[in-house]
């Protein structure tokens, strides 16, 4: 089955998110390293603008954009200046960022 699932991340902005269950594995959330990187400028209004906070260039957004991800090195940065959660900004690396609802959960 296929369900949409909407979490409240800040203020004005909520993050919608299809899960479902396929072959018995259990359901995960289907965002995608772009949908965090279009999160974390909409939180901020525009590329230009998060680029200003974080001190790059708006060229190297609109490189991202592209890429469709936000450099490991710099997920800590934009985490920070838009109140996105690093785990939503990749969650292609738990590893790196894991999830606050993976936290503790035993493999």
């Amino acid at each position: 089955y296929l369900a949409l699932e909407s979490m409240d991340i800040g203020p004005g902005l909520a993050l919608s998110v299809t899960t479902g269950y396929k072959w018995g594995m259990s359901a995960s959330p289907s965002i995608t390293p772009a949908d965090g990187l279009a999160l974390a400028i909409k939180a901020v209004r525009n590329p230009s603008r998060l680029a200003r906070l974080i001190g790059v260039r708006p060229h190297s957004i609109y490189k991202w954009q592209r890429l469709g991800r936000v450099p490991l090195e710099r997920v800590p940065e934009v985490a920070h200046a838009t109140g996105i959660p690093a785990h939503l900004l990749r969650p292609d690396l738990p590893e790196f960022f894991p999830s606050p609802r993976r936290e503790g959960v035993a493999a």
